[in-house]
């Protein structure tokens, strides 16, 4: 039930950052093409549930929804 509210700017402003963190854990995960996400899902499911590339592989996809998510609530027919 939490919300969080932002005014455009704040809106752009997250969105940027957004992207500038999913773009680094994506390089530090080896993601360079589509191909490379379905490889990388592929090998998780082989690892440890603990295994910190797990971890990694779960923060990525959060910050993916979000962004989609953000993104989404922007467009000007979002909420109408």
């Amino acid at each position: 039930g939490d919300v969080l509210d932002l005014c455009a700017e704040q809106a752009r402003t997250f969105l940027v950052a957004l992207t500038d963190v999913r773009l680094v854990v994506g390089d530090r995960l080896g993601l360079r093409e589509d191909a490379d996400a379905d490889a990388l899902d592929e090998r998780a499911l082989a690892l440890a549930p603990d295994d910190p590339i797990v971890y990694a592989i779960a923060v990525y996809d959060f910050l993916t929804w979000l962004q989609e998510t953000l993104a989404t609530a922007m467009l000007p027919t979002a909420g109408k």
